[in-house]
């Protein structure tokens, strides 16, 4: 209560000294911060756009840096892009304005466009590692993996031992198929920060990928020690004592999963496969049906998210339970026609 009696104390002096400097940029943040703090945000947001109202003639980029910050931290994200680019019309070459409208513009889903705000900033700080390093994640998203390797490295080059930098730098090589080189950087890593659970996990499953099974395990286990009812570890662990065909020892585990997240359509169809492997065919049954439900609503889900393609790897699992299902066979030839493989269909 203190705090925000001194806050609300701090908002007269700052405001004070803006009725002396009116566009200063120092002034209007902190001010924007002290509203943040006390949770009147809105309000600062009514006070800026009066400010605008006012002085018509003078919306310069001060107003429209500090609102589209505002409106960014509201999660207003596209009322934030006009006044990012109100503000970057009148500084062009301000990095800080380029770096936060590039992160704005990946937020809203506009990756490709962020992608030249990037590399017009890090022309002006080439070795600026945060923009390095983002600008090699909005790479990553918008699909050129094998472009965003050069900029991670070179962002742990400049900061050898940032551990965002060297996880980042790790999990992208195991999206592009480098996993040999990414086991180092995990273990660098976890020699920094030891009980990081999604850098054992990660670090665990690209052993798996290399198929050292029987080397996960004891990460799974460490994770599982700092995280006991972390659903994704328990199924990780699950499908490792699978592979090594230690079926009964998985059993417990997908059970405690499905105490934890009874709905869930990866565990329970995983589930049934193991009850089916540990000769429990019966009592596998009643599982595969609602796995199978599952599946096949969640690849529709997919496809109405946009994202077709990826519904295909759902449907073929679908199949996979049960070859001759009608619903999946339709909608699964329909994923393909959108996905334009309308080819395969003659294989179904």
């Amino acid at each position: 209560m203190i705090k925000v009696e001194k806050i609300e104390e701090s908002l007269l002096y700052v405001e004070q000294a803006l009725q002396l400097k009116p566009n200063n940029l120092d002034f209007i943040t902190n001010y924007a911060n002290a509203f943040i703090e006390v949770g009147k945000t809105e309000e600062f947001l009514s006070l800026i756009e009066k400010d605008i109202k006012v002085r018509p003639n003078d919306v310069n980029f001060t107003i429209s840096y500090i609102n589209a910050l505002i409106k960014f931290k509201l999660g207003k994200i596209e009322e934030s892009l006009l006044f990012f680019e109100q503000a970057l019309k009148l500084k062009p070459n301000n990095v800080d304005f380029l770096s936060k409208y590039a992160n704005a513009l990946v937020k809203s889903g506009k990756v490709e466009d962020s992608l030249p705000l990037f590399e017009k900033a890090l022309r002006l700080k080439p070795n600026n590692t945060d923009l390095i390093n983002r600008y090699a994640n909005a790479l990553v998203k918008s699909g050129k993996i094998e472009e965003s390797l050069s900029y991670l490295k070179q962002a742990l080059q400049l900061k050898s031992n940032n551990i965002d930098f060297i996880i980042n730098y790790a999990n992208t090589l195991t999206k592009s198929g480098k996993i040999e080189d990414s086991l180092p950087l995990f273990e660098q890593a976890l020699r920094l920060k030891p009980n990081n659970v999604i850098t054992v996990n990660n670090y665990a499953n690209a052993l798996m990928k290399l198929e050292k099974v029987e080397a996960s395990l004891p990460l799974f286990e460490k994770s599982l020690q700092l995280e006991p009812d972390n659903v994704l570890t328990i199924n990780y662990y699950a499908s490792a004592l699978m592979k090594l065909e230690r079926v009964e020892a998985s059993l417990p585990l997908f059970e405690k999963s499905l105490k934890l997240e009874p709905d869930n359509v990866i565990t329970i169809s995983s589930y049934a496969n193991a009850l089916m492997k540990s000769g429990k065919t019966v009592e596998s049954f009643p599982f595969f049906r609602i796995s199978l439900q599952g599946i096949i609503g969640y690849a529709n889900y997919l496809i109405k998210s946009g994202k077709t393609q990826e519904s295909l790897l759902w449907f073929e699992q679908a199949l996979k339970l049960d070859p001759d299902n009608i619903d999946a066979i339709f909608n699964y030839a329909n994923a393909l026609i959108k996905s334009e493989k309308s080819k395969s269909l003659y294989l179904i």
